[in-house]
């Protein structure tokens, strides 16, 4: 069965990488080859789990996970039911983030936006919705500015946003003010983001980019960015 996603969880009590499917299960996995749970988070094959992300540092073992259903679950692992179901979107989501691995402590008092517990969503209707895991009844911020899909997103160690959409930009965001502090043309669309401790970025995508560090036949290019130093 076709594999949409893969997102480790090495701080997860039950086992170490998630996987998504397209006829909407998840699957927990340990490193040895064990399946050690399984959900259905979303219902029928045209209707896939598109994205699957461990909340950690929580009091509790949740799971988010997104799809084309335009819906956003948040799953209690230790009853494998969704507590929360997020419908802010108008059409699928394919893009999930958040901040939990940058937070040292969760604060009961208003702080600003990018020090509270974080979910990220993006997609199809180009919209970016900020939640707040204490309460994501409704978005903090929605942010605007992507012409096309939103396709990934990314928390920089700043505690700024990095987004990427078919509109070949990328986008980084002010997340206490919900503005656009800088905007990045690409040749291509952004298709994955990986991003490093010292504030490196390093984007992939379907077609070579201007500034190649990495190519790989057949499949496209990787391409390296230092978040503090983007023209």
């Amino acid at each position: 069965m076709q594999i949409l996603d893969i997102h480790s969880s090495p701080h997860c009590r039950y086992g170490d990488f998630f996987t998504t499917y397209i006829d909407g299960t998840v699957a927990l996995h340990t490193l040895q080859g064990s399946i050690v749970r399984t959900f259905n988070a979303h219902h029928a094959a045209s209707r896939s789990c598109r994205k699957v992300l461990y909340l950690e540092n929580l009091p509790k073992d949740l799971v988010a996970t997104a799809g084309w259903d335009n819906r956003v679950y948040l799953y209690d692992m230790d009853v494998r039911k969704p507590i929360h179901c997020i419908d802010r979107h108008t059409s699928g989501v394919c893009a999930l983030t958040t901040n939990l691995p940058t937070l040292h402590a969760v604060d009961v008092q208003p702080m600003p936006c990018r020090h509270q517990p974080l979910l990220i969503s993006g997609g199809w209707d180009r919209e970016i919705c900020v939640w707040d895991l204490r309460s994501p009844q409704h978005p903090l911020h929605t942010l605007h500015g992507h012409h096309r899909c939103v396709t990934c997103l990314a928390v920089l160690p700043n505690g700024n946003l990095l987004s990427a959409a078919r509109d070949r930009s990328l986008r980084i965001w002010d997340l206490d003010t919900a503005v656009c502090v800088q905007k990045l043309p690409t040749n291509e669309f952004v298709s994955s983001i990986c991003v490093l401790p010292n504030g490196t970025f390093i984007t992939g995508s379907r077609q070579c980019l201007q500034r190649v560090i990495v190519a790989s036949s057949f499949v496209g290019s990787i391409e390296c960015w230092d978040s503090l130093t983007v023209p």
